[in-house]
């Protein structure tokens, strides 16, 4: 199945919670950033293919019980191993996911710099930046959604990574 060009697939299969539309992409995301929260900060980025339940029966991929149920266009996030790079960005240059690859969801720590009014993630010097978690999904179709999570705090909205969405969108 999903193929990234550095060495296949690598972990469980994980449905989302909703059919496909709008907010499935969305769900998606926000269910990787809450995985993703589970170990807590100081992670290594965490990429992930995204396959609809259709092309994963197809390609004889075997579904957990929880996705038994789940529509045909479903979407499952498949951890892929992140190749090595010094930022994400660069690291995404070197994957070409296989055509029955939906989209594919990223999920790294970034500094963020407290100016609000950029509404983009940027890094400062330390005294004005704080540690956030930037989830990004992206579909073949362009639909892409970010999120940024703080201690305190959740931020989805399109306009926060667009060097990292234009990177994952690249892989596709």
């Amino acid at each position: 199945m999903p193929d990234g060009g550095n060495g296949g697939v690598a972990g469980e299969l994980t449905p989302s919670a909703d059919p496909a539309g709008p907010e499935e992409l969305t769900s998606v995301v926000l269910w990787a950033a809450r995985h993703s929260a589970v170990g807590g900060w100081g992670q290594k980025p965490q990429l992930y293919a995204l396959a609809r339940k259709a092309e994963l029966e197809r390609s004889g991929e075997s579904l957990p019980e929880s996705g038994a149920s789940a529509a045909e266009d479903a979407l499952f996030l498949i951890p892929h191993r992140m190749p090595r790079g010094n930022h994400p960005a660069e690291a995404l240059a070197s994957i070409q996911w296989s055509s029955d690859v939906a989209g594919c969801v990223l999920v790294t720590e970034v500094a963020v710099s407290n100016d609000e009014d950029s509404g983009t993630v940027s890094t400062g010097s330390e005294e004005e930046t704080r540690q956030g978690r930037l989830t990004i999904g992206v579909l073949r179709d362009g639909e892409y959604v970010c999120c940024l999570q703080f201690h305190d705090e959740l931020i989805i909205g399109p306009d926060l990574a667009d060097d990292l969405v234009t990177a994952l969108l690249g892989t596709l």
